[in-house]
């Protein structure tokens, strides 16, 4: 009789930390590892919800759109701004956190300079260059 307690408290115990984490479920680091899997730097809120909604946990209290929708007003980044009336649904395009960090610094890089990679010009180089030829070459170097 008592180890039937015991494996009814644990039981009841692990449905509580079950139910306590469904509560709790919107784990932004979770969320954003799923949402990478979309293969579109911005996408609509239609394709946020349908991958938060794979992830959704089976026992809740509350409503799995009630999740879902929290979910993805916690990890998605507005682009545009909100439809109006006369605009269809889809028109609304968001981001990811991550997505806006890894476009930032390819950006940076594109902005990047190494001087040990210039390439010395000297004045005898461009001898049989034209004055506008030579003028464009200087404009570059500044």
């Amino acid at each position: 009789m008592r180890a039937s307690c015991n494996w009814i408290g644990r039981r009841s115990r692990r449905r509580a930390a079950r139910r306590a984490a469904a509560r709790t479920w919107v784990d932004r680091s979770r969320l954003a590892e799923a949402a990478e899997n979309i293969e579109k730097a911005a996408f609509t809120r239609a394709d946020l919800v349908e991958i938060v909604g794979a992830q959704l946990p089976v026992d809740s209290d509350q409503s799995p759109r009630e999740v879902a929708e929290a979910a993805v007003d916690e990890v998605g980044i507005r682009l545009t701004v909100p439809r109006a009336a006369h605009q269809r649904e889809g028109h609304e395009r968001f981001t990811l956190d991550r997505i806006l960090a890894e476009e930032l610094s390819v950006l940076d890089l594109a902005d990047a300079r190494n001087d040990r990679a210039l390439l010395w010009v000297k004045a005898e180089d461009t001898a049989g260059l034209s004055s506008d030829q030579k003028r464009v070459r200087r404009w570059a170097e500044s």
